[in-house]
């Protein structure tokens, strides 16, 4: 080896002691700090052996240390120089690039840039495909991040088939108890739990606490990370004390571990803030949503995803507290940054333009209202199943907004759709379904189709008998109304 090479190494071998235990200063360079973590140092170590030669590797080493501590716009700073490097001495079809590209697009994913990350990671991939060099650990890093991304983007087929590649080829490339191992087996039991596949979301998710506790220790914030993702399993399935439980384990852990300002503890924050929402601990709630929304701002950025996360819980929070101009404010911040990030059409930005056409309506600004709904309902046509009950209550609440607005001929085509939607997937005696009835009941009153009106209106009185019980005053309006609709009818 060279005297450069072995002062390479030498300097590789330092920043992988100091790895995670430093912080980018004002300037941009990399000073330590107290911290540490374990799963860098095996990185940069990794990387020493793989870039000896490469005379890029200084930056890709800050880059992974800067993304190590969450420095993130430091880490893509280090990453590009390191890229532009490898172009200038080795081009643009070589390994060195190709691997650069890789750790460019993973940066980018983490800034939530994913369109952009997807373009790297393709462009990296077309090289290592073209060289038939699909067994390393850039293409495994690769597939991962896609992975991520598409679960990111709601298509959880695509990211399960990407984390699977991944997890394929790290069991050819290292030990079957080696901590990628257990990335790899988070990611995809991530993804079964979007899938609602509870069952091997805690297979996949135990294995990777196993191998993290074994080679990290139970007090890590990389076994901490697991321990989140198990409470989040739980939560799922709505037993919340054990969700609350494994949450709590885990920020314990990050604060021990972690800077106070590190997104780790953001995210758990974000994780037990969400329990105590679905408990109805509104104001407890709130109170880690915010803790969370400072650090996020602080370590990332205004306009990155997490922040629109946590602007639109809180912004779900501020509405069911009937505090609709401050859930009004944060829905909006929310869809901005999710219209950047995720584009136009994304199922999260149409979610987001239904919960502001709630509020609107709820202000009474109907026009508003209606025009959000109707941008929800086209995303939803695009993004969800034609029975989807997300498409059901958007149809239903443009058909309100057209009755109230006394545009009958409007309402009902609207209000028919959302029935049809409602039977099929919550069936003929549900709340929100005698809710559907009443509704077709009182529009086709309106258009003075009686039969029609008291077709649905009978309906109505045997779902809210059926959901409600016969004291309900529900059911006692609906059954006022049949009994008025037939007296109408005989006089007729």
């Amino acid at each position: 080896m060279s005297t450069k090479g072995i002062l390479q190494a030498l300097m590789l071998a330092i920043l992988a002691c100091l790895a995670a235990t430093a912080e980018a200063s004002s300037d941009g360079y990399i000073v330590p700090t107290r911290e540490h973590n374990d799963s860098i140092a095996a990185s940069l170590e990794r990387l020493a052996n793989a870039y000896i030669n490469d005379v890029n590797s200084q930056y890709k080493a800050g880059a992974y240390l800067a993304d190590s501590i969450g420095k993130y716009k430091i880490a893509l700073r280090y990453a590009e120089h390191g890229l532009a490097l490898a172009r200038e001495q080795f081009g643009e079809y070589s390994q060195p690039f190709a691997s650069g590209l890789v750790l460019v697009a993973r940066v980018n994913t983490r800034l939530g840039n994913f369109d952009k990350a997807l373009e790297l990671f393709n462009k990296a991939l077309d090289y290592y495909q073209k060289e038939a060099d699909l067994e390393n650990f850039d293409v495994s890093t690769a597939y991962m991040n896609m992975g991520f991304i598409y679960s990111a983007l709601g298509d959880n087929d695509k990211a399960l088939d990407y984390s699977n590649k991944a997890l394929t080829i790290e069991e050819k490339l290292v030990d079957l108890a080696d901590p990628d191992i257990a990335s790899c087996e988070l990611y995809i039991g991530k993804i079964y739990r979007a899938k609602g596949d509870y069952i091997m979301a805690q297979k996949h998710l135990q294995r990777a606490l196993d191998i993290r506790n074994e080679s990290f220790g139970p007090e890590h914030p990389l076994t901490a990370e697991i321990f989140s993702d198990i409470g989040q399993t739980y939560a799922c399935q709505k037993d919340f004390d054990k969700a609350l439980e494994y949450q709590m384990k885990a920020l314990s852990i990050f604060e021990k571990t972690l800077k106070p300002d590190h997104d780790n503890i953001a995210a758990s924050l974000v994780l037990i803030a969400n329990i105590y929402a679905a408990q109805g601990q509104k104001e407890v709630a709130l109170e880690y949503y915010n803790r969370a929304h400072d650090i996020f701002e602080k370590s990332l950025g205004t306009e990155q995803l997490s922040v629109a996360v946590v602007d639109f819980n809180i912004g779900n929070v501020m509405g069911e507290m009937g505090q609709y101009d401050k859930a009004l404010d944060y829905y909006i911040k929310a869809l901005d940054i999710y219209v950047k990030s995720l584009g136009h059409e994304h199922h999260q930005v149409g979610v987001t333009n239904f919960s502001i056409g709630f509020v609107l309506f709820n202000i009474g600004q109907q026009d508003k209202a209606l025009e959000h709904y109707l941008k929800a309902l086209d995303i939803y046509k695009k993004t969800l199943s034609a029975d989807d009950i997300e498409v059901a209550r958007t149809q239903g609440s443009i058909g309100y907004i057209y009755y109230q607005k006394h545009q009958y001929n409007k309402a009902e085509p609207y209000l028919l759709r959302a029935k049809d939607i409602l039977e099929k997937t919550e069936g003929t005696t549900h709340t929100i379904t005698a809710e559907s009835y009443h509704q077709l009941s009182a529009c086709y009153y309106q258009l003075k189709n009686y039969s029609a009106a008291l077709d649905y209106a009978n309906k109505a009185l045997k779902a809210a008998t059926a959901s409600f019980g016969p004291n309900h005053k529900f059911t006692k309006q609906v059954k006022s109304n049949v009994e008025s609709l037939k007296a109408h009818l005989k006089r007729k």
